[in-house]
C-alpha cells in the first residue's frame, strides 16, 4: 500500500482530536494563554527593579517587587502544570479512540485484504505510525496553540517597551517562516521514506519469528542475519535522514535570533537618544522577553511543524488503513433464515484469485440436508476454495451459493457464519486457556457445555491430565498442545454451536496414527444430524461419507458412494489404489 497523501485531508490530524476532545483542549488553551500572560508579566517586572532599583536606589520596593515576580511564576507555573496535564489527557484519549477504531475497522476488512497485504506493514501503521500520531497529540499539538499564544504576548509587551525596537525586529519573522516551511518539505520527504523502512523491518521480522523453525532447521541464519542487516542498515539511514534535518534546523533559528538580538542592541543606542525614557531596564526587559518570548518560541515553532510533517506522513498512513472497505458487504436487504434445513448447492460457480487464473470453472455440487459430503482431488483443485466463498471470504465472480434455496449474499454474514462450525486445516488457537479456546465457540456457554463439546471431540481425557485441566494455557498458537490434541480442541470449539452445518477441512492431516483414529471417532459422532463438508486427502476418512465428491481442476469429475465410485473404476478409484498401495508399502517396508 503506498502512500497517497491528499492535501485536503492533511488537517485531519489537528482537527480529529479536536473534535473529539473540544471542552478540554478549549481549557488547555486558556491555561496556555494564562500562563504565557503570567511568564511576561513576571519578565517585564525586570524593567522596574532594574530602573527603580538598581539604578535609581528605591531598596523600599524590592521586596514587592520581587514577591510580585516570586508570585507571577508561580501563576505561570501552575498554569502550565494544567495545561500540560489536559492536553495529554486530550491527547491520549484521541490516540485510544483512535487505536480502537481502526482495529475494530481490521475486524470487518475481508480476507482478500490480509492476504494480499504484508503483516508487518499492518502492524508498522498499528504501532509505529499512530506511536508517532499519539506523541503528535500528547507532545506538540498544544504547541500549535501555545506558541502563538506566547509570541503574540510576547510582542506586546515589548510593544509597551519600545513600538520602534519592535517593528525593527519583525524582519525575524518572515525569514523564520521561510526556513521552517523549507526544512518541513525535506521532513515529511524523509518522514515518509523513515516510516515505509520501519514497516519493512518489522514485515521481515514477523516473517523470520514465524518461520524460525524453517530457519534453524535448514540453517539459514547467516542469510537472514545478512538480509535483516540490510533492512536494518536501510531503517538506520532513513531515521538518521530524518535527524539530520531536524538538526540542521534549529540551529538556524539560533543564528537568525542572535543577528536578531546583535541589531536590536545597536539600535537600542538611537533608541536611547531618540526616547530618553528608555533606560537600562527597558533594554534587559525586552532583550529577555525577545529572547523567552520570541526566539526561542519561533526555535520550537520549527520543531513542531517538523513533528506536524512527521506525523503528516504517519496519518497518511493511518488513513490507507482506515480507508481501506470490506470486499465482501451485506446487501441493505440482507435476512435471516426462519428455520435452518442445510441444503446447499453451487450453482455455476466461476471463481478467481487474482482476476486472471480461474480456481473454479462453471462449478456445479449439491449438498443434501443431513448428508456428509467428502471432497477429494489433488492440492490446488479448489476444495478449500468453495469452503472459503460458502463463508463468504470470498465471492465468486459468476454464479450463486445457494443454502436452502437461497442465495447466501442475501444473508446477513453474522447468520451465515454462527450456523456453520468450521475446523480448518491450520488449527489456530489464541494463548490463553484450553477453556476460553473451546469457547471461542459460544463464549457464553456454561462450563457442563463446554464439558460437553469436548467428549464429543474426545478432548476431554487429555484436557483432564493438564496439570490444571480446562485453565491450562494452551502457549503461543498451541504450541504446548500436540498437533491431534489442538484438532480436537477445534473440533470442541465448533461442535460448541451445535451448528446445523459442520466444515471440516484436512481435519487429521499432520496427525500421527493414534490421534487420527480419536479424530476419526469424533467427526463420526461430530456429523450425526447434521449437514457436513468433509475436505480430505486421506481416503479413508472420505469412505465413511454418504457421498464423495471428486474435485480437479475448479470442476466436480465424480461424484457418489465410495463403493459406488470404486466400481466405477474412474478418477476415485486410482486415487484410492494410489494410497492403498503407498500405505501397503509402508507396511511392508
Amino acid at each position: 500500500m503506498a502512500y497517497e497523501g491528499k492535501k485536503s485531508k492533511e488537517w485531519q490530524v489537528i482537527f480529529r482530536p479536536l473534535r473529539q476532545e473540544l471542552r478540554i483542549y478549549l481549557l488547555a488553551m486558556i491555561c496556555a494563554a494564562l500562563s504565557r500572560i503570567a511568564n511576561g508579566a513576571s519578565l517585564w517586572i525586570i524593567e522596574p527593579f532594574v530602573n527603580q532599583v538598581l539604578i535609581q536606589k528605591q531598596y523600599e520596593k524590592t521586596s514587592s517587587l520581587i514577591f510580585l515576580f516570586l508570585l507571577l511564576t508561580l501563576f505561570s507555573a501552575i498554569f502550565y502544570f494544567v495545561e500540560n496535564y489536559l492536553s495529554a489527557m486530550a491527547g491520549n484519549r484521541s490516540a485510544y479512540k483512535q487505536r480502537q477504531k481502526i482495529f475494530t475497522h481490521l475486524q470487518t476488512l475481508s480476507l482478500g485484504f490480509y492476504t494480499s497485504t504484508r503483516m508487518g506493514e499492518i502492524l508498522s501503521r498499528f504501532t509505529a505510525d499512530l506511536e508517532v500520531i499519539q506523541g503528535f497529540y500528547v507532545s506538540t499539538l498544544r504547541n500549535f496553540f501555545a506558541l502563538p499564544i506566547e509570541i503574540l504576548v510576547g510582542l506586546l509587551y515589548i510593544l509597551h517597551l519600545s513600538w520602534r525596537l519592535t517593528l525593527f525586529s519583525f524582519f525575524i519573522f518572515p525569514i523564520a517562516g521561510f526556513l521552517v516551511l523549507l526544512t518541513g518539505r525535506r521532513m515529511k520527504k524523509a518522514a515518509r521514506k523513515a516510516r515505509m523502512k520501519i514497516a519493512d523491518i518489522m514485515s521481515f521480522l514477523q516473517e523470520a519469528i514465524m518461520g524460525m523453525k524453517i530457519i534453524q532447521l535448514f540453517t539459514l541464519e547467516k542469510v537472514k542475519e545478512e538480509k535483516f542487516a540490510y533492512h536494518n542498515i536501510e531503517s538506520y539511514r532513513a531515521v538518521m535522514k530524518e535527524a539530520l534535518i531536524r538538526s540542521f534546523s534549529a540551529p538556524l533559528i539560533i543564528i537568525l535570533g542572535g543577528i536578531t538580538i546583535s541589531a536590536i542592541l545597536l539600535m537600542s543606542v538611537l533608541e536611547s537618544r531618540l526616547s530618553p525614557a528608555f533606560g537600562t531596564g527597558n533594554l534587559v526587559a525586552f532583550l529577555m522577553i525577545l529572547i523567552n518570548m520570541i526566539v526561542n518560541p519561533l526555535r520550537r515553532v520549527n520543531e513542531v511543524y517538523l513533528a506536524y510533517q512527521q506525523a503528516m506522513v504517519a496519518d497518511g498512513r493511518i488513513e490507507e488503513l482506515s480507508s481501506a472497505g470490506p470486499t465482501i458487504q451485506e446487501t441493505p436487504d440482507a435476512t435471516v433464515l426462519p428455520k435452518i434445513y442445510g441444503s446447499i448447492e453451487f450453482k455455476g460457480i466461476h471463481f478467481s484469485y487474482d482476476g486472471t487464473t480461474e480456481v473454479l470453472r462453471n462449478f456445479n455440487l449439491f449438498i443434501p440436508s443431513g448428508k456428509t459430503v467428502a471432497l477429494v482431488g489433488p492440492s490446488g483443485a479448489g476444495k478449500s476454495t468453495l469452503i472459503n466463498l460458502l463463508l463468504r471470504f470470498y465471492d465468486p465472480q459468476e454464479g450463486e451459493i445457494l443454502l436452502d434455496g437461497v442465495d447466501i449474499r442475501r444473508l446477513k454474514l453474522d447468520f451465515l457464519r454462527k450456523i456453520m462450525g468450521v475446523v480448518p486445516q491450520e488449527t489456530i488457537l489464541f494463548n490463553t486457556t484450553v477453556r476460553e479456546n473451546i469457547q471461542l465457540g459460544k463464549p457464553e456457554a456454561s462450563s457442563e457445555e463446554v464439558i460437553k463439546a469436548a467428549k464429543a471431540a474426545h478432548a476431554h481425557e487429555f484436557i483432564q491430565s493438564l496439570q490444571q485441566g480446562y485453565e491450562s494455557l494452551v502457549g503461543e498458537r498451541g504450541t504446548a498442545l500436540s498437533g491431534g490434541q489442538q484438532q480436537r480442541i477445534a473440533i470442541a470449539r465448533a461442535l460448541l454451536k451445535d451448528p446445523r452445518i459442520l466444515i471440516l477441512d484436512e481435519a487429521v492431516s499432520g496427525v500421527d496414527a493414534d490421534s487420527e483414529v480419536k479424530i476419526q471417532e469424533a467427526i463420526q459422532q461430530a456429523f450425526q444430524g447434521r449437514t457436513a463438508i468433509l475436505i480430505a486427502h486421506r481416503l479413508s476418512t472420505a469412505r465413511r461419507a454418504d457421498l464423495i465428491a471428486v474435485i480437479d481442476n475448479g470442476k466436480v469429475l465424480e461424484m457418489g458412494a465410495h463403493d459406488e465410485l470404486i466400481a466405477r473404476n474412474g478418477y476415485y478409484k486410482k486415487l484410492y489404489d494410489t494410497q492403498f498401495l503407498a500405505k501397503k508399502e509402508m507396511i511392508i517396508g
